[in-house]
């Protein structure tokens, strides 16, 4: 198994002000849910923040069905050049943190 919090986020590399853009993460997480009959304890992340120039711009909560290593995709207006950074949290209170710098 890749290391437990390793994560990627992808953003395009020409972005201008007032453009909505793509971003992609993923990030490496087993998602054990308990209910498996192999499963040990349940393992699995449990909510993402997004923060954009250091504001908390959106966040969710997720559940034991989501995949190993999932996923995410989603839109975002970008205003100027600044931080963008995803945090991970799980059911066992590990917190994991990726940043990546937009440019415009």
């Amino acid at each position: 198994m890749a290391q437990v919090g390793k994560s990627i986020i992808k953003i395009p590399k020409k972005i201008k002000a007032g453009d909505v853009i793509e971003v992609r993460s993923v990030i490496m997480h087993p998602q054990v849910s308990g209910f498996g009959k192999k499963d040990k304890k349940p393992y699995h992340l449990t909510d993402i923040e997004v923060f954009y120039n250091n504001k908390l711009v959106m966040s969710w909560e997720t559940h034991p069905s989501i995949s190993q290593n999932p996923y995410f995709a989603f839109k975002l207006k970008v205003t100027k050049s600044g931080p963008l950074k995803m945090v991970w949290k799980d059911n066992k209170s590990d917190v994991y943190t990726k940043t990546v710098n937009i440019k415009i």
